[in-house]
């Protein structure tokens, strides 16, 4: 193995990781200012995710309750910022974390230790979580800011790679398992 490559390529992806976690904070502070300071201020934010079933209906008059203007680039910024920045958030989590993750392969000790597989399985965790929170919290906070009825089904793809780290992570703890009882029987 090219160990001086390896090297350099992990300390690479750990300061870029590092930056995009610095980034998403940046934008979190972007996103506050620009929704409370500014009044042409628009923020565009729907999960990506593989859909299974998706109703939405528009409440013109529910019990004699009859809306008159709705501001939908208003709703529509609101929302995206509920749903964005805990979002944004998780993502940055997961930037910073990953960013550790390389610095610690960068130091050139063995990649197949117990601490990584244990810190692969926290950033599958987050990826699982980005994968259902934002698919079930948007249509949620539509629903409860706009009044209109909105129901989606199904998953973001950050649950794909999440499941996939889980599984290689697994992978990791089983290999250093058997090393574990094959170093005791020798």
């Amino acid at each position: 193995m090219k160990t001086k490559s390896y090297l350099r390529l992990t300390r690479l992806l750990g300061m870029l990781f590092f930056v995009a976690g610095v980034f998403g904070l940046i934008l979190i502070v972007a996103c506050l200012l620009g929704y409370f300071l500014s009044d042409s201020f628009s923020i565009d934010y729907h999960p990506d995710m593989i859909t299974f079933y998706s109703y939405s209906a528009t409440n013109n008059g529910i019990n004699g309750i009859v809306r008159t203007e709705v501001d939908y680039e208003k709703i529509r910024n609101t929302v995206a910022l509920i749903v964005g920045i805990p979002t944004f958030i998780l993502v940055s989590i997961a930037n910073f974390k990953i960013s550790a993750l390389f610095n610690d392969l960068s130091q050139g000790d063995t990649p197949f230790t117990f601490d990584k597989a244990r810190k692969l399985r926290k950033i599958a965790y987050l990826f699982c979580l980005l994968g259902v929170l934002p698919v079930i919290l948007y249509p949620i906070v539509y629903s409860l800011v706009s009044g209109d009825i909105q129901i989606t089904i199904g998953f973001g793809y950050d649950l794909i790679i999440g499941l996939i780290l889980l599984v290689v992570a697994q992978v990791f703890q089983y290999g250093l398992s058997l090393q574990e009882f094959n170093e005791d029987v020798v």
